[in-house]
């Protein structure tokens, strides 16, 4: 990334490869705190950087994804007023920093005054221990990949484990959503628990569009839908000339 400068610690200032300035938190704690402890004042507006991913997309080879803070901002936003983020939530935040779904945790979280909670790898073991830790934590939202919701329903429904009381909302995305553990979710949950499905590539900014189900669907869908365009955001769907198609 050519990176100029990586904020690190001593423990892990060896590993690191030459060539950027480090800053290690904790060894030149001394004359950090020798700098103001005012805000400094930022440039920053709609058009730069906010922050790079990188992603193999679909080419298999990984490429660092380019984000702004005006596309950032606006997922936020939407993402804070549709999860309903205010004081008092509890989202967990499932994802790692490589995946863009963290961005969506910790600032749809924290703009809206909510509690981010860490989880730990012990907590993903079995899907008994990951319900248990929900119920503990007192958590309200989820953030999930697909795949592991697909789990999570299935051996939730075989074994009959249940969701925390405390629990309205689950978000998903990543990969296409099965319509057979969709079946299975809307037989578990009763639509007592809020599904928000989601897609968009990394180059969309975490996802473009949102789908939620209204009320119980009966029939189910062959497909789960993945919605429309979030606010400011166009979808176009393309034929496999990349012709646009009604």
């Amino acid at each position: 990334s050519g990176a100029g400068l990586v904020l690190t610690e001593e423990r892990l200032a060896d590993s690191l490869p030459k060539g950027a300035a480090l800053v290690r938190l904790d060894a030149d704690r001394v004359e950090i705190e020798r700098e103001s402890g005012e805000d400094p004042e930022t440039q920053a507006g709609p058009e730069h950087l906010a922050y790079v991913i990188y992603t193999s997309g679909s080419t298999g080879k990984p490429k660092g994804v380019e984000i702004e803070h005006g596309s950032l901002s606006n997922h936020i936003w939407f993402s804070a007023l549709r999860f309903g983020m205010r004081t008092g939530e509890r989202i967990l935040q499932f994802a790692s920093l490589n995946f863009d779904t963290s961005v969506q945790e910790i600032f749809s979280a924290l703009s809206g005054g909510a509690t981010l909670v860490l989880r730990s790898e012990e907590m993903i073991e079995t899907v008994a221990t990951f319900l248990a830790k929900c119920r503990e934590w007192s958590l309200t939202v989820l953030d999930l990949p697909t795949s592991y919701w697909h789990e999570l329903v299935a051996v939730a429904s075989a074994e009959h484990l249940y969701f925390a009381e405390s629990m309205r909302l689950v978000v998903i995305g990543g990969e296409r959503a099965l319509p057979e553990r969709f079946a299975q979710w809307q037989e578990m949950t009763k639509n007592r628990v809020r599904l928000l499905n989601g897609y968009g590539p990394t180059e969309g900014t975490v996802a473009a569009t949102r789908w939620e189900p209204e009320g119980l669907l009966d029939p189910l869908p062959q497909t789960v839908p993945i919605g429309r365009p979030i606010p400011n955001v166009r979808v176009y769907v393309l034929n496999g000339s990349l012709e646009p198609v009604p």
